[in-house]
C-alpha cells in the first residue's frame, strides 16, 4: 500500500498527541503561605502539575494544557509562634489556551478545621492563596452596662435637651478583663445598630443607640439623633445644682460576642441585646442618682421588676441575676460627684488655652456663663436659653476613665472549647472589667449641639447659692455638667 505524505504526517501527529496526553508535561512540589494579619499565617505544601487536555477533532487536532495546583498539609502559625495542624485540602486549576475540553480556571474556598476554630482558604493563580480566620465563637451576658451619666442643671424649671446630638455615650472596653490586656481585637468596623440575639433568632436593631469600633480594643456606644433625652433640674429651686438628680442610663440586657483563637488574641464582635428579655428590645433604664444611692426611693413595681431581671439565668458565680443595692450604688459611682462627695474641679490650662480638670474628666465647654439669679421679692425669675456646642477635646483632656467590675452569665451559645478558653483568659473568672473612656470618634461629632434652658430660682425659694455657672463637657460620657463659676 502506498501512503501519501499528508496521510503519513497525519498519523504521526495523532500518535504524538496520544503519547503526550498519557503523561505529565511537568510536575513538582513546593510550599507557600497566606497571611492572617495580626493573627499569624497559614503555610501549605503545593504540588504543581501541567496536564494535557483531550485533543480536538478535525483535520489538524489541537492539544492544550492546564495547570493543576494541589494544596495540602496546611499549618496555622499563630501570633505567638506556635503551630497547629489544619485538616483539609484545596485545588486550583488554571486553563492554558482555548481548547474547550480543558477544565475552566477555578478555585473554590475551602474550610480548614482547627480545634474549635476554622480557617477559610481561597486558592489562587500560580500557587497563591488568601486566608481568613473564624474564631471559636460564643456570647457572654454582662449583668449591666452603664451607658451615660447626664447632669441636672440648676433650678426646678430648667432642662438640658440632647435630642439633636449623638455625643451622649462612651467608648467601652473589656480588654482589662483578660490576662493579656493587649490581646483583645475588635472586629467591628463602621457604625451599625445593636441587634437582638438568642440561639435561633436575630431581633430588630435598636433605634436608640448605635455602635462602632473606636480602637483596636474598644467599641463606641452612642445615642442616635432620633432618640431625644431631656434631663430636668431638681424639684427645689433652693438646691441650685444637686447631683442627686443627675440621671444614669443603665443597659439591662447586654450581650458581648467573643471569639478565641490559638495565640495571644481574643476577638470581640459587636454588642447585642438578649431577646430572652420580655421587652424584646435594647432594655435601657434611666435612674436618678438619689434612687441609686437609696433604692427605697424606687417605689414603682415596674422599675423594680426591670431591675430584678427574672428572665436571665444566674451569674457564673451562682448569684441571682437581679441588680442588688450594692450594684446600684456602684452604678451611682459613675458620677464623680457620688464617687467622691468632696469632688471639685481643679483646672489647668492646656497648651491650646482650653481648661480641663486635672483628672481629665471634664473640659470647659467654652460657653458664656449661665445666670441663676433670684428675682426681687415679689418678682418672677428670668429664663435664659441657649445651646452647648461640642468642641474638640485636647489630648490632655482624653485620659479620664470610669471603670467597674460587673458579673456575667453564660449565653446558651457558649459551650465546649469556648468555655475553656474564656476561663483560661479571664483575670477573674466571675467578673468583667468595664472601662469607659473618651471616644476618638467624637472628633466626627464636633459642632453638634445640645440645648439648655435655665430659669432662675423663685423669690420664695430663698436661694443663697452661686448665681453664675460655667459648663463643662464630660470627656467620658459626652454630656454637659454645670459647675459654679470659679
Amino acid at each position: 500500500m502506498v501512503y501519501s505524505f499528508r496521510q503519513v504526517m497525519k498519523s504521526s501527529l495523532y500518535l504524538t498527541i496520544l503519547i503526550a496526553f498519557a503523561v505529565n508535561a511537568a510536575s513538582g512540589q513546593t510550599s507557600g503561605s497566606a497571611s492572617l494579619g495580626k493573627f499569624g499565617s497559614v503555610s501549605y505544601t503545593l504540588t504543581e502539575r501541567i496536564l494535557e487536555c483531550s485533543p480536538t477533532s478535525g483535520p489538524i487536532p489541537i492539544t492544550d494544557s492546564y495547570e493543576d495546583w494541589q494544596y495540602a498539609s496546611f499549618v496555622f502559625h499563630d501570633a505567638s509562634g506556635a503551630t497547629h495542624s489544619l485538616s483539609g485540602t484545596a485545588t486550583y486549576i488554571q486553563k492554558i489556551g482555548t481548547n474547550a475540553s480543558c477544565p475552566p480556571t477555578s478555585g473554590v474556598t475551602v474550610q480548614l478545621a482547627g480545634t474549635g476554630y476554622t480557617v477559610f482558604f481561597t486558592p489562587g493563580a500560580n500557587g497563591t492563596g488568601s486566608a481568613s480566620l473564624q474564631p471559636q465563637l460564643g456570647n457572654i451576658d454582662p449583668k449591666y452596662v452603664v451607658l451615660a451619666v447626664v447632669y441636672a442643671p440648676p433650678g426646678s424649671k430648667s432642662s438640658v435637651d440632647y435630642g439633636q446630638t449623638t455625643m451622649m455615650g462612651s467608648s467601652t472596653s473589656i480588654s482589662n478583663s483578660f490576662t493579656n490586656e493587649e490581646s483583645l481585637s475588635i472586629s467591628l468596623s463602621g457604625s451599625v445598630g445593636i441587634l437582638g440575639t438568642n440561639s435561633t433568632v436575630t431581633g430588630t436593631s435598636s433605634t436608640a443607640f448605635t455602635q462602632e469600633g473606636d480602637s483596636s480594643s474598644s467599641i463606641d456606644i452612642s445615642k442616635t439623633d432620633t432618640n431625644d433625652t431631656i434631663v430636668n433640674g431638681p424639684s427645689s429651686d433652693a438646691a441650685g445644682v444637686d447631683h442627686d438628680y443627675d440621671t444614669i442610663f443603665i443597659w439591662l440586657n447586654p450581650v458581648v460576642a467573643l471569639g478565641f483563637v490559638p495565640g495571644p488574641f481574643i476577638t470581640e464582635g459587636s454588642y447585642g441585646y438578649d431577646m430572652t428579655d420580655p421587652c424584646q428590645c435594647m432594655d435601657v433604664l434611666p435612674l436618678q442618682v438619689a434612687q441609686l444611692k437609696n433604692p427605697a426611693l424606687i417605689t414603682d413595681t415596674f422599675t423594680r421588676g426591670y431591675l430584678a431581671r427574672t428572665w436571665a439565668p444566674n451569674l457564673v458565680d451562682g448569684s441571682a441575676p437581679g441588680l442588688t443595692n450594692a450594684d446600684l450604688l456602684e452604678i451611682a459611682n459613675a458620677d464623680p460627684f457620688v464617687a467622691n462627695p468632696n469632688y471639685s474641679l481643679t483646672l489647668q490650662t492646656q497648651p491650646d488655652g482650653s481648661l480641663c480638670s486635672t483628672d481629665q474628666r471634664f473640659c470647659s465647654a467654652a460657653t458664656e456663663n449661665i445666670p441663676y439669679v433670684p428675682p426681687a421679692p415679689g418678682g418672677q425669675p428670668s429664663q435664659n436659653k441657649g445651646s452647648l456646642e461640642y468642641t474638640k477635646t485636647t489630648t490632655d483632656g482624653t485620659g479620664g476613665t470610669d471603670t467597674r467590675q460587673v458579673g456575667f452569665s453564660l449565653d446558651v451559645s457558649a459551650k465546649g472549647g469556648f468555655l475553656v478558653s474564656l476561663s483560661a483568659d479571664l483575670k477573674t473568672s466571675t467578673t468583667l472589667t468595664w472601662t469607659h473612656k473618651y471616644s476618638s470618634l467624637n472628633t466626627q461629632k464636633v459642632g453638634q449641639n445640645a440645648s439648655w434652658s435655665v430659669t432662675g430660682p423663685a423669690a420664695s425659694a430663698n436661694y443663697t447659692g452661686p448665681t453664675l455657672f460655667d459648663v463643662y463637657q464630660d470627656n467620658v460620657y459626652g454630656t454637659f455638667m454645670f459647675y459654679p463659676q470659679q
